[in-house]
């Protein structure tokens, strides 16, 4: 995710996981 979002100019902020790790939220800034 960190690799894509750089190529897209952007840079990962955050990142939360729910308790069981089933899906993510990730915040990224320009």
């Amino acid at each position: 995710v960190t690799a894509e979002l750089a190529a897209a100019g952007l840079r990962q902020t955050h990142w939360w996981t729910d308790s069981a790790g089933d899906f993510g939220v990730s915040l990224a800034v320009k």
